[in-house]
């Protein structure tokens, strides 16, 4: 699978999920619950700093879903 059909799959299960629990602000729930299924998926090797510009030094996770 290359990332993007990762990524894809992680937001079509979080969108399940999130339909499921029926969440106030569902937007934010699916994006929260892709971003866990994508960080448990992927590792990002640890000099990359790819998606990081103009981020803080510790926030290490990746913003992939907003």
């Amino acid at each position: 699978m290359t990332d993007a059909e990762i990524r894809l799959r992680c937001h079509e299960l979080a969108f399940e999920r999130a339909r499921a629990e029926q969440p106030e602000n569902f937007l934010d729930r699916v994006a929260e619950i892709a971003t866990w299924l994508y960080d448990r998926i992927v590792i990002v090797p640890e000099g990359s700093n790819a998606g990081q510009k103009g981020r803080g030094k510790t926030d290490k996770s990746p913003e992939i879903f907003k």
